[in-house]
C-alpha cells in the first residue's frame, strides 16, 4: 500500500503504510463520511481523530451515551409486538392495550423514583399523570411520550426500557439510525508534516499565537500540556488554530494520549481534511476515499 499516499509520514519501523483506527458509536457517523466540523459551530473536534491502538478506538466507540438531536422522535422508531404477533409503530399500539395493560403502566410511571422503580419517593404524582393523560386525548402511549420523555423525565435508553419492563408487549425493537452501535474503522493516513504536541518549539508557539490571538482555546489548550506535562490531547481544534498551522506547513497533529483510556498509552493522529483518509478495507484502496459514503466492512472486528 505504500504508493497509495507516498508522502505519508504515518508509517511503521519496515516503512510501510501504518494503519490507525478510528472509533465511532453511531454507524451514521461513518456513513456520511468523515467531516471535519469547526469547534466554532458547537458541532465537535474541528479535526479527524485516530489512534494506533485498535482497543482504544473500540473503547472510545462505546464510551458514547445516547445522542438525538430530538428525544421525541423515539416515537417514530420504537416497535411493538403484541399478543396478535403484528409489528407496530409505538404510538400504534394504544388500541391493543388492554385494562389491566393500562393499570399495569400507571403503576409503573407513580412508582419510578427518578432512576429506579424501588424506593425512594416517585417524581411523578398521579394528579400529574391524570393532567397528561388528558393532555394526550386519553392516549395512554402518547402520554407516556409526553410525559417521559418530552418533559426530560427519563433519557431515551430508559424509556425503552420502561417498555420492556412494563411487559405489555411481546416484544420491543428500537430501530431508530441513531441508536449506538460502534463501529471502528482501519484507514490509512496522508499526513506528511504532523505537529508534534510533546515537542511544539517555542517560536512555533509564538506564531501560531501571532496568528490565532492568544485567547484562542486550543493555543490555550497546548500551553497547559506544554506547561504542566499532562497526559491530556487536545479534545478539539478551533479553526483559526487549524489554518495557522496550514499557514506554518503543518497538515496534521501527532500526540501520545492515555489520560482518557484507562492509562492505556497510545499514538494519536488528527487529520484536518478527509482527502487525507483511506480505507484500510480493499486492497485497492484509492476507491475508498473517506470523503465518500462507505460502508465499514464486516470483515474487520477485533
Amino acid at each position: 500500500m505504500s504508493d497509495i499516499f507516498p508522502s505519508s509520514s504515518v508509517r511503521n519501523d519496515q516503512g510501510d503504510l501504518k494503519i490507525v483506527y478510528r472509533g465511532d458509536f453511531r454507524p451514521i457517523d461513518f456513513a456520511v463520511g468523515f467531516k471535519v466540523h469547526d469547534f466554532e459551530d458547537g458541532e465537535g473536534s474541528g479535526g479527524l481523530y485516530f489512534t494506533e491502538d485498535p482497543f482504544v478506538a473500540s473503547s472510545y466507540s462505546t464510551s458514547k451515551g445516547y445522542y438525538d438531536e430530538n428525544a421525541c422522535e423515539v416515537q417514530h422508531h420504537l416497535w411493538l409486538t403484541g399478543r396478535t404477533g403484528r409489528r407496530v409503530p409505538l404510538l400504534d399500539f394504544n388500541r391493543q392495550l388492554t385494562s389491566r395493560n393500562v393499570e399495569a403502566i400507571k403503576a409503573r410511571i407513580l412508582s419510578y423514583n427518578g432512576s429506579s422503580y424501588e424506593g425512594g419517593a416517585p417524581v411523578i404524582a398521579e394528579s400529574t399523570l391524570e393532567e397528561y393523560l388528558v393532555r394526550s386525548r386519553r392516549n395512554v402511549v402518547l402520554m407516556t411520550v409526553n410525559l417521559l420523555v418530552e418533559s426530560g423525565v427519563m433519557s431515551v435508553p430508559e424509556f425503552i426500557q420502561f417498555w420492556k419492563d412494563v411487559s405489555v408487549a411481546q416484544r420491543v425493537d428500537y430501530d431508530d439510525p441513531y441508536e449506538p452501535r460502534s463501529v471502528v474503522t482501519p484507514v490509512y493516513l496522508d499526513v506528511r508534516k504532523p505537529l508534534d504536541l510533546r515537542a511544539c518549539p517555542a517560536d512555533l508557539l509564538s506564531r501560531l499565537e501571532s496568528r490565532t490571538g492568544r485567547h484562542d482555546e486550543t493555543l490555550m489548550a497546548l500551553k497547559d500540556i506544554r506547561d504542566t506535562q499532562s497526559e491530556d490531547t487536545l479534545s478539539f481544534i478551533t479553526r483559526p488554530f487549524r489554518e495557522a498551522l496550514i499557514a506554518e506547513g503543518y497538515d496534521g497533529i501527532c500526540d501520545i494520549g492515555g489520560a482518557i483510556t484507562g492509562g492505556v498509552r497510545h499514538k494519536v493522529w488528527i487529520a484536518f481534511g478527509p482527502e487525507q483518509i483511506m480505507s484500510a478495507f480493499s486492497a485497492n484502496a484509492v476507491r475508498y476515499r473517506m470523503d465518500r459514503a462507505v460502508e465499514p466492512s464486516a470483515a474487520f472486528s477485533l
